[in-house]
């Protein structure tokens, strides 16, 4: 999971914190600068081999 959200374009500038529970749970925390990366990073977590469920607890944050 690490691999993928590091690697992405999308998330880019985003600072994520991944913790497994449960052998199979990925939780998501720490911060995206959009919506779009929040959910992407979400789908990228769910799509990886042995992940049976997210939970994201990923904030937006706006820069100025």
């Amino acid at each position: 999971v690490y691999g993928r959200l590091h690697w992405d374009k999308a998330l880019e500038g985003a600072k994520l914190d991944i913790s497994v529970r449960d052998s199979n749970i990925v939780v998501l925390t720490g911060t995206v600068p959009t919506a779009a990366a929040k959910e992407k990073a979400e789908q990228l977590a769910r799509d990886t081999l042995g992940v049976n469920s997210v939970v994201n607890e990923l904030v937006v944050t706006v820069s100025k």
